[in-house]
């Protein structure tokens, strides 16, 4: 199932949308999961960074206008894929900020939103396996594993610290070291996995982070722990 949000200020442009989103669903088999708002601030108000795959944002709104609010969801979200609408072709340079995969001009037709989507999907396809995938409290997410900080387990529930935000979720820590794409994560201590991209300088008994968090090293994973990180910058003279 592939997330999309729609935000757009014309019931009438919703329903469109939503009836032409629910044909292309049948014409290419693809299930597709469609939230809508009528103005951006109620989309900031009720939504956090990856919980969709697609946005679609119309340009010209009252209020937060569609680009402004394009580029702030960027700054949280960098792998969303963002759509543009909008009756004035011109307005589209000055969205490039937001990096936008498509515009779609008004009003749209039903084979360029098709095609639109159709190659969304492609890319999504192909940077699946770069995500990590979970649910909580009947919500379902997936972040990018580039973005992960680290892990922190706290009893039952798993703690995902992003360099924007942070999740919970229930699982063990042991079932997200054992999974393969965590083969470059490093298991420093009994409650914490973290992302070497992140690590600025490991000391004696912790590791410091570019964040500025400080994890610390069980005693018994000193050594492995440095080692796995100089085997991961690529320099294993210790």
């Amino acid at each position: 199932m592939y997330r999309l949000v729609h935000i757009e200020d014309s019931k009438e442009d919703q329903i469109c949308i939503s009836q032409m989103l629910e044909q292309i669903s049948a014409d290419i088999e693809k299930t597709f999961s469609l939230t809508q708002y009528t103005s951006c601030e109620s989309f900031f108000r009720e939504t956090i960074p990856y919980s969709f795959d697609i946005a679609i944002f119309d340009i010209e709104m009252e209020g937060l206008n569609g680009i402004e609010a394009a580029r702030q969801f960027r700054e949280k979200d960098k792998s969303v894929i963002i759509i543009f609408v909008t009756s004035h072709a011109g307005k589209v340079f000055l969205s490039f900020s937001a990096e936008p995969f498509e515009y779609l001009v008004k009003p749209i037709s039903y084979d360029h939103l098709k095609d639109t989507l159709e190659r969304a999907i492609n890319k999504i396809a192909a940077f699946q396996n770069k995500k990590f995938y979970f649910s909580f409290k009947g919500g379902f997410f997936s972040v990018p594993l580039e973005r992960i900080v680290y892990f922190e387990s706290i009893k039952r529930i798993i703690k995902i610290v992003t360099d924007t935000n942070t999740y919970y979720f229930y699982s063990k820590l042991d079932s997200i070291e054992k999974d393969f794409l965590f083969r470059d994560f490093i298991r420093c201590h009994q409650s914490f996995i973290v992302n070497p991209d992140y690590i600025r300088q490991i000391q004696k008994t912790d590791i410091l982070l570019t964040t500025g968090d400080l994890l610390p090293i069980s005693k018994g994973k000193q050594g492995k722990v440095k080692t796995q990180f100089m085997h991961y910058v690529g320099n294993i003279s210790l």
